[in-house]
């Protein structure tokens, strides 16, 4: 018989994709595993370091470029 497990969001998700090369890393990778370009998105204002995924800033709260 099956059991049913559920699966977590971040288990389904495949969005950290390196901007350079396109290949998908995993989720707590901070470089491409392929090519080693940062995977981190840095902040126009203030430079901070921010996940692929983020849309404002979490240090300054300044909104992202779109990828």
């Amino acid at each position: 018989m099956y059991r049913y497990e559920p699966v977590s969001r971040q288990d389904c998700v495949v969005d950290n994709l390196c901007a350079s090369c396109g290949t998908a890393n995993a989720r707590a990778a901070r470089f491409c595993s392929n090519c080693g370009s940062s995977l981190a998105v840095a902040c126009p204002a203030c430079g901070a370091a921010n996940e692929p995924e983020d849309r404002f800033c979490g240090a300054c709260g300044a909104a992202l470029q779109s990828a």
